[in-house]
């Protein structure tokens, strides 16, 4: 497989995913299996109607689009496969397709543990998180999270 189709196959999948468009196990199966544009198109013949774009190539525009927002923002988008991909979630029943990502995409390899937040965080709450995000940190894990706004 040539490097364009690999980045065609992953723009596509990228947008799907993002949209919601098609289940993970479905892009999953397609990120997997495909080895040419062809895969691509059966796939798009059986997957179009639940889709509101009409193509291919309005499906590869519009990841475009999206791509450069996560690019304003910073954010990277890592699917399962790829090198930076964390190693640690192939190993969970269910792996996510993909994650998004802000910051040093290298730490991902080494310990971790996860800050699970709250949307309605008390003040003693956050100063008990700093505490033990600091704590881990001097343990060698590096504090992650889904991103919540507590």
């Amino acid at each position: 497989m040539g490097a364009n189709f690999l980045m065609l196959l992953r723009d596509f999948v990228f947008l799907l995913w993002h949209e919601s468009w098609v289940g993970s196990a479905a892009l999953q199966h397609l990120l997997r299996t495909a080895k040419t544009e062809e895969d691509i198109e059966r796939f798009w013949m059986t997957n179009a109607n639940k889709m509101r774009l009409k193509s291919i190539d309005a499906v590869l525009s519009a990841a475009q689009e999206v791509r450069e927002r996560y690019h304003y923002y910073h954010a990277h988008v890592i699917f399962e496969g790829e090198a930076r991909y964390p190693p640690q979630l192939m190993e969970s029943r269910r792996p996510p397709l993909a994650i998004v990502l802000r910051g040093n995409a290298d730490l991902l390899s080494q310990a971790q543990i996860a800050i699970v937040g709250s949307r309605d965080i008390a003040p003693a709450a956050i100063e008990a998180t700093q505490l033990i995000c600091s704590a881990a940190l001097c343990l060698g894990y590096i504090p992650c999270s889904g991103g919540a706004l507590g």
